[in-house]
């Protein structure tokens, strides 16, 4: 690895030197190399200790004396897959839409499957995953397990590195039953301007917010007085088993929203506080 480097930096390289035993050249084939991952496509499965859960981002729940529950799960750019993909100013950050799917998800887990509800989600400081090297994440449940809390740990910071809190909300029962079907046609008739997605993508990247394939979700959008309605689909390749809410959806809600407000924007809108996350169908 080093002698390839010092190569694509110019150093000449003597290779009777390298190798004064000979050697024979050989044919490279000409198109693009072909490989497969072997790797286990599972975050739980990267810690040894602790209860393993079925959800595929909330990781193992770990024995813990302090709290009513504690999940921890290790994220990488590599793992999950789509994480990569969703990057602000160039950095891969941890989707707002994640946590909230990962407080939801560690409230149903410790409900021994209850549906649960998240409100008053705050997010505190972004999640960032650096692009080698992974993050552990926790989702800390206290009092009664009403509480949630997120941290976040470089998986090699040094013996007594404080935790980042990086979200905080409110987590319970689901309040209500699913609501009424909304009466599409009418929305249709009042949303009566149309969107460009790709010119809304386009926009998107100019603030700083770089969405990769898995988090292109928005397939249309239309905006009429004070609301928008968008249709949204999971990227191809990308799985929802496990899943209440799949992040990269629920993501491209959010962007909906950013895609429907007209003018300018100074920066890269972020979501700052989800109000209420309820799932009335896991999965769909």
């Amino acid at each position: 690895e080093s002698l390839g480097a010092l190569h694509l930096h110019g150093v000449p390289l003597d290779a009777k030197r390298l190798f004064p035993a000979g050697g024979r050249r050989v044919s490279l084939p000409t198109y693009a190399w072909q490989r497969q991952r072997y790797w286990v496509a599972s975050a739980s499965a990267k810690r040894t200790s602790g209860t393993a859960t079925a959800h595929p981002l909330l990781g193992v729940r770990v024995p813990v004396a302090s709290a009513d529950a504690v999940y921890e799960s290790l994220l990488s750019s590599t793992e999950p897959a789509w994480l990569t993909d969703h990057r602000v100013a160039g950095r891969i950050v941890v989707p707002g839409a994640a946590l909230a799917e990962l407080v939801r998800a560690a409230a149903e887990d410790h409900g021994g499957g209850r549906s649960s509800e998240v409100t008053n989600l705050v997010w505190q400081t972004p999640l960032i995953v650096a692009e080698s090297g992974s993050r552990l994440v926790q989702v800390v449940l206290s009092d009664g397990a009403t509480q949630a809390a997120i941290y976040g740990l470089a998986s090699d910071a040094p013996p007594g590195t404080p935790w980042t809190l990086h979200a905080t909300a409110e987590v319970g029962a689901v309040s209500a039953a699913s609501p009424a079907p909304l009466d599409l046609a009418a929305i249709r008739g009042r949303c009566v301007e149309a969107v460009d997605v790709a010119a809304a993508y386009a926009r998107f990247t100019a603030l700083g917010l770089n969405y990769g394939p898995a988090f292109r979700g928005l397939r249309s959008l239309w905006r009429g007085p004070g609301e928008a309605l968008a249709e949204v689909a999971l990227a191809p390749g990308v799985e929802s088993d496990g899943y209440g809410v799949h992040p990269t959806l629920l993501d491209a809600a959010f962007q909906a929203v950013v895609g429907a407000v007209g003018g300018e924007l100074d920066g890269a809108p972020l979501p700052f506080e989800l109000g209420r996350l309820t799932v009335h169908v896991p999965g769909a």
